[in-house]
């Protein structure tokens, strides 16, 4: 009973999380926030505009499959994973695994709320790249170069802001593998 309890609580939170996610898609980030905002826009057109919440609700049970699929992996990253994908938290179909969570995964939804924490961790990773150039530690350069390749293009309002930087576009010379990724 415990346990039916337990992951009906869960299921509702799930559901929370996608509720919040298609009523404010367009402020969201990471690789899936594309793959979610067509779904969004595609489920609008069908309903011609806006949703009620009688149909975001219905709508988030599609996507969750009824609250059982997306996962909150660490606070404001959310897993989208369903159960027949893969993905480098698990090289097979199933349940994702959080502690293996990537920043390049296609299903990682990042949530509004850590904007601000994700680019004071671009602007630090640009100053410890322009000190280890100044320095001439070229592998501690590449390090902080992989930094701002993982965080640039975590939310479009932040690779808007950093895009044209000349220490990022330093620093995305010496990654052109990362850059072609994420373009």
């Amino acid at each position: 009973t415990i346990r039916a309890e337990m992951e009906e609580v869960a299921k509702a939170q799930t559901l929370i999380l996608a509720e919040k996610a298609i009523r404010n898609v367009a402020e969201y980030g990471g690789p899936a926030a594309s793959r979610v905002q067509k779904a969004v826009e595609r489920e609008r057109a069908m309903y011609e505009g806006e949703l009620m919440e009688t149909d975001i609700r219905q709508f988030a049970k599609e996507m969750t499959l009824g609250g059982s699929t997306w996962q909150l992996v660490r606070p404001g990253i959310i897993c989208t994973k369903g159960p027949e994908d893969s993905g480098p938290c698990n090289r097979h179909v199933g349940k994702p695994e959080p502690s293996r969570c990537r920043w390049h995964c296609s299903h990682r939804l990042e949530e509004p709320e850590i904007q601000d924490e994700v680019e004071s961790t671009l602007k630090e990773a640009v100053q410890c790249y322009q000190e280890e150039k100044a320095a001439g530690n070229v592998i501690l350069m590449e390090g902080w170069a992989g930094q701002v390749a993982a965080n640039l293009h975590r939310h479009s309002s932040i690779y808007e802001k950093w895009k044209n930087d000349p220490v990022v576009l330093d620093a995305m010379q010496i990654m052109p593998e990362k850059l072609g990724e994420l373009a």
